[in-house]
């Protein structure tokens, strides 16, 4: 699976690459005006989950003696990965592996890698991709709210 993914992702990188100034800009302007499409929905889904363990795990950090602003510092520039490994591991002494299966993590490494080609040349997926990725996105975001003792009903 990890070579599928990262061959697909070279792929898209290369056609985007090799597009012109005019095409990148047609692409850009789809993606701006439809906001609910699945590449849209993937770069929020993945930020969602990173800003999410981010707050998670600098408010089970912080104490009396060191404030959430002091730990934010700390984690500012963590990806998704790493937080959500950090909390999990503070909180409950266990893995994502573990919590979340081994497929749904490796689906989820591959969402953060999509997201941050669609940040960053703002393309498009293929629609075979996209649905398993977000809804690994879904599955982390659930398990963070769980751990964490928070509603899980509109997740």
């Amino acid at each position: 699976m990890t070579q599928e993914f990262e061959q697909h992702r070279s792929e898209l990188r290369q056609i985007y690459v090799n597009s012109t100034p005019r095409q990148r800009l047609h692409v850009a302007l789809q993606r701006i005006g439809n906001a609910d499409h699945d590449p849209n929905l993937l770069v929020t889904r993945v930020s969602a989950v990173e800003a999410f363990a981010r707050s998670l795990l600098v408010h089970h950090l912080a104490t009396a003696d060191a404030d959430a602003l002091s730990f934010y510092g700390l984690f500012r520039h963590s990806g998704a990965p790493s937080l959500v490994e950090a909390y999990l591991q503070a909180k409950c002494a266990s893995t994502p592996e573990a919590l979340l299966g081994a497929d749904t993590w490796e689906l989820f490494g591959h969402a953060v890698h999509y997201r941050n080609l669609l940040v960053h040349e703002c393309t498009y997926l293929g629609q075979d991709k996209t649905p398993a990725l977000i809804e690994a996105c879904r599955i982390v975001l659930r398990k963070l709210a769980e751990v964490a003792g928070l509603p899980t009903g509109e997740i």
